[in-house]
């Protein structure tokens, strides 16, 4: 994580707006950085005996083409939800044989750049109910480090944003997690993961299930 700094919800409360509600501290960083995974297929893999995660769900889904009508235009495409995220994460569970993720998803890396994308990020991906049931379980922990399903526990978006490969971070992260290789951020237990990546003006939706 670019960020480190443990930040208090004063510090955030009292930081300046950026555009109301967004403040300075619910903005990501600007930063650099570079990722990478190394993809080869079942049988090289098998045949080699190379230790491995697997890819076993992918899928994408977009809102709108021009960056405009994400305003506005198209009522339930406004920022206050992600619904093309939703039907993103649904192709993935279900080429993942995923059909109840808030029990069977261990961790998720959820794209968030600002701390309000997170809430329906979380709903999006069903992990704690239907849309905004996702507000109790977060101001109960569930979603932290050695809660329920710890949601972006190597600090997501919201403290590294190496914008040219921030999605593809998400997807490293999370296979780290099922890999058991995440250090000092990893969760107990953890074998099935989730991965997410926005484009656009939160208009292009990109989704992963990683398992052990």
């Amino acid at each position: 994580a670019h960020l480190r700094k443990v930040v208090t919800l004063d510090e955030v409360l009292d930081s300046r707006i950026i555009s109301w509600p967004i403040k300075l501290l619910d903005c990501c960083p600007q930063s650099s950085g570079g990722a990478a995974i190394v993809l080869a297929s079942e049988k090289y893999i098998r045949d080699n005996h190379l230790d491995a995660v697997w890819i076993t769900g992918v899928a994408h889904s977009a809102e709108t083409y021009w960056m405009g009508d994400r305003m506005g235009v198209n009522p339930t495409a406004e920022h206050s939800g992600a619904h093309a995220l939703g039907r993103s994460f649904e192709k993935s569970y279900k080429m993942a044989g995923i059909k109840d993720p808030s029990k069977q998803v261990h961790v998720a890396e959820l794209y968030a750049p600002f701390s309000n994308t997170e809430y329906h990020s979380i709903d999006a991906a069903r992990l704690a109910g239907p849309p905004g049931a996702c507000i109790r379980p977060l101001r109960d922990g569930e979603f932290e480090l050695g809660g329920r399903i710890p949601v972006n526990p190597s600090g997501g978006t919201l403290c590294t944003n190496a914008i040219a490969v921030t999605a593809l971070a998400r997807v490293a992260e999370t296979a780290l997690q099922v890999w058991g290789r995440a250090g000092a951020h990893q969760v107990d237990g953890a074998r099935v993961g989730i991965a997410s990546g926005n484009g656009g003006d939160h208009q292009i939706f990109g989704t992963m299930v990683i398992e052990a």
